[in-house]
């Protein structure tokens, strides 16, 4: 798929299980959905990552590029949804 074409080319790839979803917990330990993915770029130790946010994740992706616009190289927005502002 897409992560493995972007690896082989060089490119850190990295995908997780949103809260609730996979092999995840259903419970955050985070004020805002910003916040968790704070927390993720943090302990994965990435500097400025480019996120792609496909779908369901909009609902932290969107919120993450409003409220830490700086700690972003890019933000490729895919059909996001659940955003609620």
């Amino acid at each position: 798929g897409t992560l493995e074409v972007l690896a082989k080319s060089g490119f850190r790839t990295v995908a997780i299980d949103l809260p609730g979803y996979g092999d995840s917990q259903n419970r955050m330990d985070h004020e805002s959905d910003a916040d968790f993915m704070v927390e993720v770029i943090k302990r994965l130790k990435m500097e400025r990552p480019i996120v792609v946010v496909p779908s369901m994740s909009g609902k932290y992706g969107l919120p993450f590029l409003i409220e830490y616009p700086d700690l972003l190289l890019g933000f490729v927005p895919i059909a996001p949804v659940g955003a609620t502002r």
